[in-house]
């Protein structure tokens, strides 16, 4: 679905957006393992 990246992560920091191309779902799960991430629930 266009756009649903962009709208699925508004509600992250900025800091956790970075460079879009260089965007690592799984470093940033591991990142933050065991920490809610409301944001990420949408996308699946």
């Amino acid at each position: 679905v266009p756009g649903a990246a962009e709208a699925s992560v508004r509600n992250l920091p900025p800091s956790a957006l970075g460079d879009a191309s260089n965007f690592d779902a799984m470093g940033l799960l591991a990142k933050n393992k065991g920490v809610p991430m409301e944001a990420l629930v949408e996308q699946v």
